[in-house]
């Protein structure tokens, strides 16, 4: 299954990649499905990347966590490639590889894309297409919070609403 979900940001494009690529960890101060987040030490860092990855706990049920490792970081390019495992979140899906790229448009303004590959075994129909549009979903409200912090430097209000882990 593959995903592609685009926002605009009304800001700079070096701002946004200050906070995905620079602050890779600190996805926690931002997004609300994330309660807490953890720089992963252990395994090799990608070149020129911050960090190997980061663990993060989902905010709605403590005790399971996104393990998200940077594969590619080219910071020139604002570019990375982040493969993401599911630690104790059973399901058909048990991670995923997201490609998230960064752009400059006119009047300091730019476009972040998120082109994930969810790896799934054969699914009926309806199944397929409640796992997806899940996904999709979830992408997006994490751009849109992104777009509400890098705007606005302070975190959306489903982050400020959202439980905290840790």
């Amino acid at each position: 299954m593959k995903i592609i979900r685009k926002i605009k940001v009304s800001s700079p494009a070096i701002d946004v990649w200050k906070v995905l690529g620079d602050q890779f960890v600190s996805v926690d101060e931002w997004m609300a499905g994330i309660g807490k987040s953890t720089e992963i030490t252990e395994g090799q860092r990608a070149q020129n990347a911050p960090v190997v990855g980061r663990r993060g706990e989902v905010a709605i049920n403590p005790g399971t966590f996104l393990d998200e490792t940077i594969e590619v970081y080219n910071p020139e390019e604002m570019f990375l490639v982040v493969q993401t495992d599911f630690v104790n979140i059973p399901g058909p899906a048990q991670g995923y590889k997201t490609e998230i790229q960064v752009q400059s448009l006119e009047d300091n303004a730019s476009e972040v894309s998120w082109s994930t590959q969810v790896p799934l075994s054969d699914l009926d129909p309806p199944v397929y297409a409640a796992i997806e549009k899940n996904f999709s979903d979830g992408f997006f409200r994490g751009l849109e919070e992104l777009k509400h912090f890098v705007e606005m430097k302070v975190p959306h209000e489903r982050k400020l609403a959202a439980p905290h882990c840790g």
